[in-house]
């Protein structure tokens, strides 16, 4: 995980990134605070950038798993999978980041956000209308997702 982190670091010290936002989850503060560190940045943790919230379910085999997720993507409307749908899930990321982009006004003003695999996936599957669960099957921990401010849409997608 950390020399994950690391690479993502030098990835993004090649962006002129002025602010840094990670989950409330540990490996998402982990990996900024590498990142923060390797570009002279602070992190706010912000609750909003979370997974999926799956309270509740149990552990699953893999082929369970697989299948729930699967089901997250395509009934993405029905808290079939945890405490919340993917639909949930993603309005919540999607608030989440639309409140930062409106606290971070200005020129030149990049933003960073270290998430989760699932709701990068929804989100990009809604901004986008790629395939969210064919996504999210492809993603690694040093895959990135670069959005434009100005309209909300993926300019692009990196999957190392």
């Amino acid at each position: 995980g950390e020399e994950d982190a690391e690479f993502l670091a030098e990835k993004l010290s090649r962006q002129e990134i002025r602010y840094l936002y990670t989950s409330t989850e540990r490996k998402a503060i982990q990996t900024g605070e590498i990142i923060g560190k390797r570009l002279g940045l602070p992190t706010h943790s912000n609750a909003g950038l979370c997974e999926h919230d799956r309270t509740g379910v149990g552990y699953l085999s893999n082929e369970d798993f697989q299948q729930a997720i699967l089901n997250l993507f395509t009934k993405h409307d029905e808290r079939i999978f945890g405490a919340e749908s993917g639909q949930e899930a993603v309005d919540r990321v999607e608030a989440e980041i639309c409140r930062i982009e409106n606290e971070t006004q200005g020129p030149n003003q990049t933003i960073a956000c270290v998430t989760h695999g699932t709701v990068m996936s929804l989100l990009a599957a809604r901004w986008s209308g790629l395939d969210g669960h064919k996504l999210w099957q492809r993603l690694t921990m040093r895959s990135t997702i670069t959005i434009n401010r100005e309209d909300l849409t993926i300019v692009s997608i990196e999957i190392d």
